[in-house]
């Protein structure tokens, strides 16, 4: 009903799935398949107080750049992932995730050029990444930013944070609804987490992403997809049940 009014033009919609396991673990019972099947932005944190692990095989890029906002020309790259399909089939640019690609696109455009001057271009528009048994097309898109726009780090994070491709479009306003129709807080889930290194930064969005309580036995995961005036609930709710699939493979 939101869609037909026009509050929103694509929602992404999720749900986190609860998983229990048979048996006492540890960390490093879940090293093992991870560290061979890591992604571009894959990373795992162990929070030993509270017997939290956060483990993110991760292939979307939030922003890539340099810390040193001082250097006469920092280039800022997003590659924002929008549209699934599974591994079989061959369509994974139709229309429909060409539409719910293209909407985020803008809005990561808009993102980057709200700081500094308006200058974010589409350096690629529907590529494909390929994880377990799903194809997804994603986009690059590239700003530049000089001395003279006098930017820092934490007003990138201002003006882009949370990502485009976890909310929908229009932002703000998706957001809300999110917070009002979703019955769950995501957490660790479509959060972003920053590596430093050096002068450089690289930054994901957590998706295929899981938080594990060691003390309960439990693993929380989140899937969904982004719903738009094209979408039919029964392939929505397939593909959410397929990137669960995907993940849990791993186990």
């Amino acid at each position: 009903s939101h869609l037909l009014k026009g509050n929103t033009y694509q929602l992404n919609l999720t749900e986190q799935f609860e998983f229990t396991f048979l048996q006492n673990l540890s960390v490093c019972d879940f090293l093992p398949f991870f560290l061979k099947e890591t992604s571009t932005y894959a990373h795992a944190t162990f929070i030993e107080k509270l017997d939290f692990f956060f483990l993110s095989n991760s292939p979307e890029c939030f922003f890539n750049s340099t810390l040193d906002l001082t250097s006469e020309n920092i280039q800022l790259i997003s590659r924002p992932i929008k549209g699934t399909s599974r591994e079989e089939d061959k369509n994974v640019c139709s229309k429909k995730n060409t539409i719910e690609l293209d909407i985020i696109i803008d809005l990561m455009r808009n993102d980057l050029s709200s700081f500094g001057r308006p200058n974010a271009e589409v350096r690629s528009r529907q590529k494909i990444l390929k994880v377990p048994g799903l194809h997804h097309t994603y986009a690059e898109i590239e700003k530049r930013v000089t001395k003279e726009d006098n930017i820092s780090f934490f007003q990138i994070i201002k003006e882009m944070f949370p990502g485009g491709s976890i909310t929908g479009a229009p932002k703000k306003r998706t957001i809300e609804l999110i917070n009002e129709i979703e019955n769950t807080s995501r957490n660790f889930y479509t959060g972003s987490t920053f590596y430093w290194h050096g002068k450089s930064i690289s930054s994901s969005i957590n998706i295929r992403s899981a938080l594990i309580d060691l003390n309960s036995g439990s693993l929380y995961y989140g899937a969904g997809g982004g719903i738009t005036l094209h979408s039919k609930a029964e392939e929505e709710y397939q593909e959410m049940l397929d990137k669960v699939e995907s993940f849990m493979s791993y186990f």
